[in-house]
């Protein structure tokens, strides 16, 4: 099976405590923590507890935790109390709660729309955002005391503005998405339209509308990955067939005109097919999985204005077919999924110059591994 992104079911955004496609968590309570690696051919969820000192992993105990069929992202609310796993072939998404042990107990599925590839969870863990490629909509949960989730929107769909024509493919096609920490924007890549797109979320009820004063504006050519700062001040987008990223300021929710994207000027190019990226949580890097040259290119952000400029070491190498990327909470290490050996490969951070030196060995996963996320 082929799908939009030219690999099986691949999942961008996302694995993180407010996802999207390639940040993760501040939140830390102790060096020691949990990691989650959604593996799409095993139909499971791999654990581990991750020494976030070290960068080392254990798998824990009663791991891998079952799925439903090609599990390509997973996300974890800030409080890190439940867990929520979009289920590519399903079209599902199942909510999980934690135990003491890290083992995840599944705690009810929702139906969402065809090939669900991405998930976010806002700062405040109140809603659940799911992006539906196949049907080119997204879905909208509220999400309850206990974790479970209750339907807000079951299908807004993206306009059609610039799909191809024949459509040989299911367009609009939605792949990754990000919610600013004010919980004021959502922003949603579709691959085959080359843009992006800006809904503004009822902060009451968590549900999407369009606004005419925030267009959908161009990226490079198939886009597939997404990542914001920690402040929600900037946003970048990884173009796989144009092996660049493309950059964006958003205004503040105060300005004149909140939530708008301006492109940042220039073009960062990458290595060759740029699918997954992830901002460190001090907002000083920028990490892409560049899948088909197995390598991951590594970019100082410049403050404020958001300009990139390659690291002195970039790019480095991964497994093969790296697929996603993830930074750890305690902002000291990277890791990454490789779909082509089911593995994840693990990488300390220097704090100063960002190069990426490897932690350890890779340490093997289920089959085609995808998104990431971090637990308690």
């Amino acid at each position: 099976m082929r799908t939009v992104r030219g690999i099986f079911t691949v999942a961008v955004i996302a694995a993180m405590g407010l996802t999207g496609c390639g940040s993760s968590s501040t939140n830390t309570v102790s060096s020691t923590d949990t990691m989650y690696v959604a593996a799409r051919a095993s139909h499971g969820v791999w654990g581990y507890y991750a020494d976030f000192n070290i960068g080392s992993l254990t798998t824990i105990n009663g791991s891998p935790f079952s799925t439903q069929q090609a599990p390509t992202a997973i996300a974890i609310n800030p409080a890190h109390t439940f867990g929520y796993v979009a289920n590519a072939s399903s079209s599902t998404v199942t909510s999980y709660s934690f135990d003491l042990n890290g083992s995840m107990t599944p705690n009810g599925t929702q139906v969402v729309g065809s090939n669900p590839v991405a998930l976010a969870i806002d700062s405040g863990g109140k809603f659940l955002f799911v992006t539906n490629q196949n049907s080119g909509s997204l879905s909208v949960f509220s999400i309850g005391p206990n974790g479970g989730l209750s339907t807000v929107q079951p299908a807004v769909p993206l306009p059609n503005l610039a799909c191809p024509t024949p459509g040989l493919l299911p367009c609009p096609a939605p792949v990754a998405l990000a919610v600013t920490p004010s919980t004021s924007f959502l922003y949603v890549i579709d691959q085959l339209q080359n843009l992006v797109f800006t809904f503004p979320i009822n902060l009451n009820s968590g549900a999407l509308s369009l606004n005419a004063n925030l267009p959908a504006l161009p990226v490079g050519s198939a886009p597939s990955g997404m990542a914001m700062n920690s402040a929600g001040t900037l946003l970048y987008v990884a173009n796989r067939d144009s092996e660049t990223v493309s950059g964006f300021t958003i205004a503040a929710d105060n300005s004149t005109s909140p939530g708008n994207l301006t492109a940042i000027p220039g073009s960062f190019a990458t290595e060759l097919s740029p699918v997954a990226a992830a901002v460190d949580p001090s907002g000083q890097f920028l990490y892409v999985a560049d899948r088909s040259s197995n390598q991951v290119s590594g970019f100082r952000i410049k403050a404020v204005i958001g300009t990139l400029s390659a690291l002195s070491n970039s790019p480095y190498n991964s497994g093969p077919a790296p697929d996603f990327i993830a930074i750890s909470p305690t902002n000291k290490f990277l890791y990454v999924s490789n779909s082509g050996n089911s593995s994840i490969s693990a990488y300390m951070i220097d704090p100063t110059t960002g190069n990426l030196i490897p932690a350890s060995g890779a340490v093997p996963t289920g089959a085609q591994p995808a998104g990431i996320a971090f637990g308690r």
